[in-house]
């Protein structure tokens, strides 16, 4: 499987669109972005603008998070304008040109922030700082089902044994037949605990279960982690629990 990922919090309606568009004629499979009509929608958009015949169209995935306050996946920067003195660092840093520099202040566009992080040390005055972003409402389900959405991602964090009653709960709001991946906490879990909850989550979704192993998330502050090696190490420890299951 190809998979263009957006970002859980990345909220460019245009970005997302071009993104889509190119990823789609690039042949991806799958585009993974924030559980947001509005950019469920551009993704729609970029994928019809592509041009690519319809059964070819790639499968539109939007991530949740069984506790968004803690999950890093679901962060964004914040910016305190009291505190900022516009010295600029900020702005080569981030990798979407977030932030620029109007009328001698600084200007930040938060929905291109997806919390890569890059920005925060660099802050001599601590004007930047994390922070979750709105938690998601299940209730919008269906409305992302009617627009195009058709896979759940859901991110466990540390909170893996919400899973189940998680699950329920969005069946009751949208009983559509949503494909589900479960991206594990590899951050939060050794790997003997990656693979009981594999064993669970099999137990839960049947042969053919869809699993995300990251390693350390994408969006982080150690630019010194080793994401890809604790990624390829937490899969290794997947597979060996020797279930009929799918590895992302």
């Amino acid at each position: 499987m190809f998979k263009l990922i957006c970002g859980a919090t990345y909220s460019d309606f245009e970005a997302v669109a071009r993104y889509s568009q190119i990823f789609s004629r690039a042949g991806a499979h799958v585009i993974d972005i924030a559980a947001h009509p509005t950019i469920v929608t551009a993704a729609r958009e970029g994928i019809l603008r592509s041009g690519v015949p319809a059964e070819k169209h790639p499968a539109i995935m939007v991530s949740l998070s069984l506790d968004h306050q803690h999950d890093p996946h679901f962060r964004r920067v914040a910016l305190n304008q009291n505190l900022c003195d516009t010295c600029g660092a900020c702005i080569p840093a981030c990798p979407t040109q977030a932030f620029s520099i109007k009328d001698a202040k600084l200007f930040y566009q938060k929905e291109r922030c997806y919390g890569c992080g890059a920005c925060v040390p660099l802050c001599h005055i601590d004007a930047l700082t994390p922070e979750p972003v709105q938690a998601f409402q299940p209730a919008i389900l269906p409305e992302l089902w009617e627009l195009g959405a058709r896979c759940l991602e859901i991110h466990v964090g540390p909170n893996f044994y919400w899973l189940e009653p998680y699950l329920q709960k969005i069946r009751e709001i949208s009983p559509e037949p949503w494909l589900v991946s479960v991206s594990l906490g590899s951050g939060f879990a050794s790997f003997n605990e990656l693979q009981e909850q594999t064993v669970e989550i099999h137990n839960i979704l049947g042969d053919g279960a869809l699993l995300q192993v990251d390693g350390k998330p994408m969006t982080g502050y150690n630019k010194h982690d080793s994401k890809m090696l604790q990624a390829l190490a937490a899969a290794q420890a997947v597979l060996a629990a020797n279930r009929h299951v799918y590895v992302q």
